[in-house]
């Protein structure tokens, strides 16, 4: 049968009718569903930002738990996460401090972000999709990070001081730092004996501070770091002199290796519960130039209000390196006293149950039983080193002891969420 012409006229405004249909359709899902996922990526890179942030500033600005309203880990918080437009625009910002389920340890920072309309913010824009019946669109993200406890240090400075200890002798007192440590008779027919009554130290654990030093009380403090008396007279503050992992299974040991460790990083891990020589001969020299030396990264860098101000980090130090801590902030071992004290008493540091791995092959030998930061102030000609404990950027070390929470200086941050 032969259709007319007239009867096919207008059939192409129902194929162009539907075609239009069809591409509006697919233009909606193209370009307003790629705004959506495109700003869903931003909405999370704005999340992991202030997460990132605020456990950073937990762990270095802000050790009170939980932290202020308002104070500086909301602030880093918040800040960084605005900072990150979604779409082109700030996404509103709630900051919490909540941690998963699943993870432990607490000092945790959540950090959600709205582009929704949702909490103060706007929805973001839509283009064909109104011609579909759909005016609006939003996203959300979410990212919790955390200030957790670490256990090791590839930029430990070769200097260990003793832990605090439980004051006793001559009689039970506060522990201030003009005691000493009192535990074993060092001279004499009875060298080697406990005094009566004797001071007594418990090293942190996991789940217990024991008598160490804790961020609540000691975080801030001002200390004098002096030469040591080698274990027959420990002083809180004495310093001993000690090797460094080589990273070849041997030990650090010299003048100029003293000088470039104090001055940098070595690179090579030193967990708790490690134990490390104590060097030999003459102190002197090195450690005042190798501690002058990281003055001079940050010169102009103080203390001051319970902070370090001034400081050229974050950014490029004297050294040309990014620094996002002062480098003027130094990692330093707390070491048991009782051991060490109890090796030199007994007149015999090598046995191996103290000084293992050759860790004995300096006659003298100290364990570690934590990490502080200590923010170098000054040193003067007779090495003494004067500054502050603060916090320190750490790391994990399969194998090394962990300490609490609240005993811990060291912290490394990770997203848990």
């Amino acid at each position: 049968m032969r259709v007319s012409a007239v009867e096919e006229r207008g059939a192409i405004l129902i194929q162009v009718a539907i075609s239009l249909l069809a591409l509006t359709a697919m233009s909606a899902f193209v370009l307003d569903y790629g705004v959506m996922w495109t700003s869903r990526r931003q909405a999370q890179n704005a999340a992991d930002a202030g997460a990132l942030a605020g456990a950073i500033a937990r762990a270095f600005d802000e050790t009170v738990d939980p932290p202020t309203a308002n104070g500086p880990a909301f602030q880093a918080a918040s800040k960084a996460a605005a900072a990150n437009h979604v779409w082109q625009t700030p996404p509103a910002v709630d900051v919490s401090w909540g941690c998963p389920s699943f993870v432990t340890g607490g000092r945790c920072v959540r950090v959600d972000v709205y582009q929704d309309g949702t909490n103060g913010s706007s929805y973001l824009p839509t283009y064909f999709a109104p011609l579909l019946g759909r005016s609006t669109q939003g996203t959300r993200a979410t990212a919790t990070a955390q200030a957790a406890v670490a256990n090791a240090t590839d930029c430990l400075k070769p200097l260990a001081i003793q832990d605090k200890w439980t004051e006793n002798n001559p009689t039970a007192k506060v522990w201030t730092a003009s005691d000493t440590f009192e535990r074993y008779e060092t001279q004499g027919k009875n060298k080697g004996n406990l005094f009566s009554p004797a001071d007594a130290y418990a090293p942190p654990t996991a789940s217990n501070p024991g008598t160490g030093f804790t961020v609540a009380v000691d975080y801030g403090t001002y200390m004098e770091l002096h030469p040591g008396g080698g274990g027959s007279s420990v002083a809180p503050g004495d310093w001993e002199l000690v090797r460094l992992p080589d990273g070849a299974g041997g030990w650090a040991n010299g003048g100029s290796t003293i000088d470039d460790a104090l001055a940098n990083c070595t690179g090579h891990a030193v967990g708790i519960g490690d134990y490390l020589p104590v060097e030999k001969g003459a102190k002197s020299g090195p450690v005042g130039s190798g501690i002058q030396k990281l003055i001079n990264l940050d010169l102009a860098a103080t203390w001051s209000g319970g902070k370090i101000t001034n400081s050229c980090a974050p950014g490029i130090c004297a050294d040309g390196k990014f620094h996002a801590l002062s480098p003027r902030v130094a990692a330093i071992a707390l070491y048991d006293p009782d051991k060490f004290q109890n090796s030199v008493a007994d007149n015999n540091p090598q046995f191996s149950s103290y000084c293992p791995n050759g860790a004995g092959a300096t006659n003298m030998c100290v364990q570690v039983t934590n990490i502080i930061g200590f923010f170098v102030e000054s040193v003067d000609k007779n090495e003494n080193v004067y500054g502050y404990l603060y916090n320190y950027p750490g790391m994990l070390k399969p194998g090394s002891s962990t300490v609490g929470t609240g005993s811990s200086f060291s912290t490394f941050i990770q997203l848990v969420r």
